[in-house]
């Protein structure tokens, strides 16, 4: 493990972040001129945009004052400890940031995890904010467990309480262990929902996707009923709500993706329609009792061990080809969707309002097989062609509220390319992401 990086500040006392195992580290000098600088994205595609040099490098990294730098360098870095870091070098009238690149990488799960649920000081403050007791509804989904975890994390002496099935062996004594309390329920089982405590703050992450095509009447009863009993069980309770992308139109892959105001018509499919009707249980439960809250749309979280980047990855280092029909997406680090929707519990309104929640570009999957293929050394193989409209969403709104995410397109990428050529595991489920039709 390497020496703690420490962020400067004239105004903040320094604080120490841990990174996880560095791979390799690259260099670059980018002078400073007048206190601006041009700064090229990591996105697809590539965008330059100006900003000035004393707030920020790249789109996360913030460079420290210069009154903090009593040696003529001081050290500054985005988020938690997250690539890239960047050193101010000033050395009479000449200025120089040097992005430092670090190459971060995970040595199993256990240290993705313990990475993923890290809560900054932005999530505790937040939360000191909407005080009490967490309820999480559907938490052995795959968001679900790293989402319970921080937010013991951000608050040890919080009761945070995790509702399941639990059908996965070993998930509750995981949770159980980690300071979350474990309730086996099923939510179809009115009598059952009701008997569960109450909280002042509810996080519901409960549905039903993958087999909703051959199990309609299943999927209709998890996405709709279920969500039509919670509302009005919880109706006390500040109340966040995982849904989807899924519930807008396709929108143009030319434009920035579909904005809150959007209406909810997707395509055709018992999935997309279902989740329509989830929002619509909650929107009609907070018009009727007042309960604050918000509908988190997310397109497509990134964990190395499955989601879009790990399904392409995957394709690519076998040799196998992606199918770019459905040409592009929206991704975002897990840990940053798991963090802003706990934050959310301080900014619900009533009634209940929509909030897309994923990264800021729009990003080729032709780009994507590309980009692995370089860091495997391998060609990729693409099979299709793209389409001109996607499920894409703007999510400026909630950057606007609560800031960027922190970790960026390209770290995820390498992340993802080392996690897949080292063989570590996945989950074994893919997100179909090139599904057009409806059918999951």
């Amino acid at each position: 493990m390497p020496a703690p990086l420490e962020y400067a500040s004239h105004s903040e006392k320094p604080i120490s972040l841990r990174m996880p195992r560095i791979g390799r580290v690259k260099y670059s000098i980018m002078p400073l001129v007048s206190g601006w600088f041009r700064s090229k994205r990591y996105s697809s595609p590539s965008q330059t945009r100006s900003m000035p040099a004393a707030s920020c490098v790249c789109s996360t990294t913030r460079i420290a004052s210069s009154s903090a730098c009593s040696e003529g360098a001081a050290a500054s870095q985005s988020g938690s400890g997250y690539d890239p870091t960047t050193v101010v070098l000033m050395r009479g009238g000449f200025i120089a940031a040097i992005i430092i690149h670090q190459m971060v990488t995970f040595e199993n799960p256990e240290a993705l995890e313990e990475f993923m649920t890290r809560p900054s000081a932005e999530l505790s403050a937040d939360l000191a904010r909407a005080p009490g007791d967490i309820l999480i509804l559907g938490v052995g989904g795959k968001m679900g467990p790293t989402l319970a975890r921080m937010a013991k994390r951000a608050d040890p002496g919080r009761r945070v309480i995790g509702v399941a099935r639990f059908s996965e062996k070993g998930l509750r004594g995981k949770l159980e262990a980690q300071g979350v309390e474990c309730i086996a329920c099923d939510l179809l089982d009115r009598s059952a929902l009701e008997r569960l405590p109450r909280a002042p703050n509810l996080v519901f992450m409960a549905g039903h996707k993958f087999g909703a095509a051959g199990n309609t009447a299943f999927t209709w009863a998890m996405n709709v009923r279920v969500p039509y009993m919670v509302a009005d069980t919880f109706r006390d309770a500040r109340t966040i709500v995982f849904s989807t992308a899924c519930v807008y139109p396709f929108a143009a892959v030319t434009g920035a993706g579909a904005r809150e105001d959007v209406a909810t018509l997707p395509p055709p499919g018992d999935y997309a329609t279902s989740c329509v009707g989830r929002e619509k249980a909650f929107e009609y439960g907070s018009l009727t009792h007042g309960t604050p809250g918000r509908l988190v749309r997310l397109e497509y979280a990134i964990d190395m061990r499955y989601g879009v980047l790990h399904d392409v990855a995957a394709k690519v280092f076998a040799g196998q080809p992606v199918d770019v029909t459905m040409g592009h997406v929206n991704v975002i680090w897990q840990g940053d969707a798991n963090e802003l929707a706990l934050r959310l519990l301080a900014h619900c309104t009533a009634p209940a309002s929509p909030l897309n929640v994923s990264g800021p570009e729009v990003v080729s999957v032709r780009w994507l097989a590309a980009e692995f293929g370089k860091r495997f050394g391998k060609k990729a193989v693409v099979t299709g062609s793209e389409a001109p409209t996607a499920w894409l969403v703007d999510s400026r709104a909630a950057q606007a509220l609560l800031g960027p995410a922190r970790v960026p397109l390209a770290t995820m990428i390498d992340w993802q390319a080392d996690w897949i050529a080292r063989g570590l595991p996945g989950l074994g489920k893919p997100t179909h992401f090139e599904t057009r039709d409806g059918k999951y």
